[in-house]
């Protein structure tokens, strides 16, 4: 009889395999729910990104011109982008000369390069701007300039992937200063 008591009061240790079912299908929910809510998924984040990026450099470029009373330039390039100051020196004849000069030792507005698949397109006053090589030594300066004034150079930045028509769009004019347009935006 107590060996049937005994027996009785064991209890059983471990799982059963519907238990482990349960809790592993609740992570794949809590995991998916987390992949799409951080925008992993989103193949066009970095086209965002990269868009406001620039957008950024481009109103402390201009905060920047405003402030220290220098004209600053931006040059974009088939797959990058670099800022220039506008700059007189004198010459090997001790003449002043104005020339455009990168802004290569400065950590904000140094030379960018964009990620491989992504696209960009410059308008300037409406008409589209063949852009050179980003290779190319001898590019032919800035596209789009901030003046001590304020004033910005009327343009549109496009920035996309061949792949996809997600769009995104950065404007900027002396009506409206610098804005960015999203493909969401572009449909309402």
């Amino acid at each position: 009889m107590l060996n049937i008591l005994a027996r009785s009061h064991k209890v059983q240790g471990g799982f059963t395999l519907l238990e482990i079912l349960v809790v592993l299908v609740i992570m794949a929910i809590g995991t998916a729910m987390a992949v799409f809510s951080t925008g992993i998924m989103d193949p066009d984040r970095d086209v965002a990104r990269e868009t406001r990026r620039l957008h950024a450099l481009l109103e402390m470029a201009r905060e920047q011109a405003v402030f220290q009373g220098r004209t600053i330039g931006l040059e974009i390039e088939d797959g990058s982008y670099r800022f220039f100051l506008y700059d007189r020196r004198p010459d090997d004849a001790g003449n002043m000369i104005s020339l455009w000069v990168p802004m290569a030792d400065d950590e904000i507005f140094r030379s960018r390069t964009l990620p491989e698949d992504i696209v960009i397109e410059l308008f300037v006053d409406d008409r589209d701007v063949q852009l050179p090589a980003s290779d190319d030594e001898e590019a032919p300066g800035p596209q789009i300039i901030l003046l001590s004034s304020g004033d910005i150079s009327t343009f549109e930045v496009h920035f996309f992937r061949e792949a996809s028509t997600v769009r995104y769009r950065l404007i900027g004019d002396n009506r409206d200063g610098l804005l960015v347009r999203t493909p969401d935006e572009e449909g309402s």
